[in-house]
């Protein structure tokens, strides 16, 4: 599983959690965060997205 964790700047604050396949691709991913922060109306014309990979595994 690959989990989406989306945080407002600078609060820090967590606006939405999504869990994925862990083989999906970043790029379906990146396309499925932004439909969904558009559909919840958090994401707005000329904000800034910025993402990031961290890969942790946990034993």
């Amino acid at each position: 599983m690959k989990l989406t964790l989306i945080l407002e700047y600078p609060t820090l604050k967590p606006l939405i959690f999504l869990l994925h396949p862990a083989n999906s691709h970043e790029a379906k991913i990146f396309q499925e965060v932004m439909k969904e922060l558009r559909m919840r109306r958090i994401a707005r014309r000329g904000d800034i997205v910025i993402m990031d990979k961290v890969i942790l595994r946990v034993q």
